[in-house]
């Protein structure tokens, strides 16, 4: 019973940041201005979730290299 009462709490929690998400009009949408430094971290993790994602093997092979035994190397 305790578990059904705070589902039921969290639910209209989480309902109420879909609503404010998706059904309300935004207050106000300006551009939220970045350093540089943030620009360059974010570009770069891209570029390197993109390649990971379209060239797994030599990650996969390294992760397979770390796994073996200290005998087997």
């Amino acid at each position: 019973m305790i578990a059904v009462v705070n589902s039921t709490i969290s639910l209209y929690f989480y309902a109420r940041v879909v609503v404010a998400m998706y059904m309300r009009e935004p207050e106000h949408a300006e551009r939220v201005p970045m350093a540089l430094g943030v620009r360059t971290a974010l570009v770069v993790s891209a570029v390197f979730t993109l390649g990971i994602g379209l060239y797994p093997q030599p990650f996969i092979r390294m992760a397979q290299y770390a796994l073996l035994p200290l005998g087997g190397r």
